[in-house]
């Protein structure tokens, strides 16, 4: 969860990079049917607050190993 009072949820950005032991799955409604698709990714990802806050994001754990990544979140300014 990130927080900044000047800043929206949908301009704070999260990069998730060198995901081990899982992935991050990724929710995605299209216009077309209501569809959704579900992106599951190992490598880096970028996602928002406000994808978070719609419940859209979610770690699926594979394998015994700990899962562990890193994670930087910006603004856009700072």
């Amino acid at each position: 969860l990130a927080i900044d009072p000047d800043t929206p949820p949908s301009e704070l950005i999260f990069t998730v990079s060198n995901v081990r032991g899982g992935s991050f799955l990724i929710n995605s409604k299209r216009a077309e049917g209501n569809q959704v698709f579900v992106l599951d990714i190992t490598l880096s990802i970028q996602f928002s607050q406000e994808e978070i806050n719609q419940n859209r994001v979610s770690f699926q754990r594979k394998g015994k190993s700990k899962p562990r990544w890193i994670l930087q979140v910006t603004d856009g300014d700072n």
